[in-house]
């Protein structure tokens, strides 16, 4: 029986985490009578409104050090370059057949490639060694060793019968290449493909036979009546530099790059989109990878990791302008640096990356606006901000227009503007008379600014951005955007009120959590103990850690001890009756129909997370002290912002979206790191850089499992499944 020891480095991460959350409530609880406790006493105005630190010079070695080693690792083994072009490819309708002959020997063919593009449907694919009997691929369905079904090809002799069309070209199969096996080896000197398109045309990529050795046979091919092949199908049956060595992500879309990069393709091409759940602008910017490096891996890859990359000194400019020291900027740009969900997700050619890279700009830029009327210019004087504000909601209306998601980002923006707009109101200095001199002033001025670039400048980049369905719809203009636009916004919510089907990776918010389920996106047996796969998912330390400081950040957000504890409680309750709620009648985790048994099982171990839950949170609330902190209302409004409305959504969930969440799990991660190095009786270094090289240590640990590269199945059993829920 193997042995895991996986369960070490998981035991030492976690006790690291304890650690330091003991440590840190230990020294940051003042003792009665010192100099701290009595600091502790003073009633400090509660605001927004402070200095906001700027970058130096010394600056620009750190974030530009960072920024690229990240970016090694970040593009490195990106995908591949090359792809079978879809402008020289064919394109048949249904019914177009063409046979072919070899040139040359018969071949004993054991299978075939074929790379897929646009459209869908299949093909009939049938062989001959005379060109007078043809057997046909077929399909039957079998057992495989663990009792699962699967599908098996072979060669039947296909006289009298309808074409089978098995060779598949279906929405999950477009750019990408497919392998497919046949029983026995078939000998072949004459080659007849049949399409069927569902609509229009499919377009074939290529098309090859695969020798004794698995490997695609070199074979030239000319039509069976003796004439030269038409130039589209000798491309598409042609070994070229587009056939890879091996089938791999490398050279192939997986998980919902089937979608994505495809409506980006059909936007480049004036195409209406096939895939349109969520908001154009997302897949009008991947379309520009594609422009510029063309419709491959790489091409189709490259905006996602370069915002990816680009998020990285945004951060630390975050950072810096937040706390103003060095050390957290660069501790908390390697903690984002070194986040896997991070890496993993800006690889993906999907959307999730435009909208997160929106999000961390709108919140950068209305944190400079919360606190622009207490920073000093060059000049020495304060301003109100008003062109931070209005690329805050500018930038949020762009990320809008990428996906849905970058709305709850809106949400909390909104309640941090109302809590600093009431905070300014109440402090504004007042006259002889008693007063509020131009508060009038202000507050029109901020509004109007606020109500542009909040709401009439995102409706207006959100209706522009249907520019490409009104043209594909011959509806050219503003007008057929504006019916578009309208249009699909019903097409979105009904598909997602609809995504409820089983996926063996899917999870609930409560899992994402402590990071008990990751998506596993691909995988593929390389044989002799060899595999590659990789799953997104988010850094164990990050996460567990973050989890501490988000409840330490809640518990700082209200001045008394009853209401902090009244804080927590109800949201640690609240959370518990919604997905009991939400379980009942939208995801079927509480399900009636469920047994006696599992009911009981699932409500003990929510009541044990639970207890273990309102323990930690009311121990942080007794330890800490009593001062509320505008930052860690910031922090976890924010971080409430991108968690909580998935508390409430009983559609099918994956821990992908998570991922906006922990850009405030590293916030408020290094909120405690301020708290220590502001502490004269912190030995900081050892827990701050601690983590911090933690952090660096385990991103080199899981790098193979987070980019696909081949490792041996022992080092993950035994050194990466922390828990078994890992897969």
């Amino acid at each position: 029986m193997c042995v895991s020891f996986a369960y070490i480095p998981a035991v030492v991460v976690l006790t690291a985490v304890l650690f330091f959350a003991v440590y840190y409530l230990c020294v940051l609880r003042p003792r009665k009578g010192t100099l701290d406790w009595v600091a502790l006493q003073e009633q400090r105005v509660f605001t927004f409104a402070v200095p906001r630190h700027k970058m130096d010079r010394k600056d620009t070695l750190p974030v530009l050090l960072i920024t690229a080693v990240y970016a090694l690792t970040a593009f490195f083994s990106l995908g591949s370059m090359l792809a079978p072009d879809y402008q020289r490819a064919p394109a048949l309708k249904s019914g177009e057949s063409y046979t072919l002959e070899l040139e040359g020997e018969a071949v004993e063919a054991t299978g075939l490639w074929h790379y897929c593009l646009a459209g869908t449907g299949g093909y009939d694919v049938a062989v001959s060694v005379d060109g007078k009997r043809f057997a046909t691929l077929w399909t039957r369905v079998e057992k495989d060793q663990w009792d699962r079904d699967q599908t098996v090809y072979y060669w039947a002799d296909a006289q009298g019968l309808d074409p089978s069309y098995s060779l598949p070209q279906t929405n999950n199969h477009v750019f990408k290449w497919t392998e497919t096996r046949t029983t026995d080896p078939y000998p072949v000197k004459f080659l007849r493909l049949t399409a069927r398109a569902d609509k229009d045309a499919v377009q074939l990529g290529k098309l090859l036979l695969l020798g004794q050795d698995g490997k695609p046979v070199p074979a030239q091919w000319r039509m069976a009546d003796g004439s030269a092949l038409p130039e589209a199908l000798a491309y598409a049956t042609t070994i070229d530099d587009t056939v890879p060595e091996t089938i791999s992500w490398r050279n192939s879309g997986y998980f919902d790059e089937i979608y994505h990069p495809r409506t980006a393709l059909e936007h480049i091409q004036g195409q209406y989109p096939f895939e349109n759940s969520h908001p154009p602008l997302g897949k009008l910017i991947l379309g520009l990878g594609i422009r510029m490096f063309g419709m491959t891996p790489f091409g189709w890859r490259f905006m996602g990791t370069l915002l990816g990359v680009l998020m990285v000194p945004l951060f630390y400019l975050f950072l810096k302008n937040i706390f103003g020291k060095r050390n957290i900027a660069v501790c908390g740009t390697i903690l984002l640096a070194t986040e896997f969900m991070h890496l993993t997700q800006t690889r993906i050619a999907t959307i999730d990356t435009y909208g997160v890279f929106f999000i961390l700009l709108a919140y950068l830029f209305f944190y400079r606006w919360l606190t622009a009327s207490a920073t000093r210019g060059k000049r020495g004087k304060t301003s109100e901000g008003y062109g931070q504000l209005a690329l805050s909601g500018i930038l949020w209306g762009i990320g809008c227009a990428c996906k849905w998601t970058v709305i709850y980002a809106g949400a909390g923006l909104a309640v941090l503007y109302v809590i600093h707009m009431v905070l300014r109101i109440r402090a504004w200095d007042k006259d002889e008379l008693g007063r509020k001199a131009g508060l009038g002033r202000w507050l029109t001025a901020t509004l109007g600014v606020s109500v542009l670039c909040f709401v009439i400048i995102p409706l207006i980049v959100y209706t522009l951005s249907y520019l490409p369905y009104a043209q594909a719809a011959g509806k050219p203009g503003l007008a057929g955007a504006i019916d578009e636009m309208w249009r699909n916004q019903g097409d979105m919510l009904s598909y997602h009120n609809q995504v409820h089907s089983y996926h063996p990776y899917a999870s609930r918010w409560y899992q994402w959590l402590v990071d008990a389920r990751p998506i596993l996106y691909y995988y593929k047996d390389l044989g002799g103990g060899m595999v590659e796969k990789f799953s997104a998912f988010t850094n164990p330390l990050t996460t567990w850690l973050g989890l501490f400081a988000m409840i330490t950040c809640l518990a700082r957000c209200l001045r008394r001890v009853w209401a902090k504890l009244a804080l927590v409680w109800s949201a640690g309750l609240g959370c518990c009756v919604v997905c009991w709620l939400v379980g009942r009648v939208e995801n079927g985790d509480f399900d009636p129909a469920l047994t006696a048994q599992q009911l009981t099982w699932r409500f003990l171990l929510m009541g044990l997370c639970l207890a273990v839950y309102l323990a930690a949170a009311t121990a942080i609330v007794l330890l800490l002290d009593k001062r509320p902190s505008a930052l860690a209302v910031f922090v976890s409004v924010g971080f409430a912002a991108q968690f909580l409305p998935w508390v409430c959504i009983g559609r099918i969930t994956f821990a992908y979206h998570y991922f906006p969440a922990t850009l405030f799990l590293i916030l408020g991660i290094c909120m405690l790191f301020d708290d220590l190095m502001s502490c004269p009786r912190a030995r900081w270094r050892w827990p701050v850089y601690g983590v911090t090289a933690g952090s660096v240590a385990l991103y080199a640990m899981f790098y193979p499992y987070l980019t696909g590269l081949a490792m041996p199945t022992w080092y993950f059993s035994n050194f990466l499944q922390f828990l078994p829920s890992w897969v």
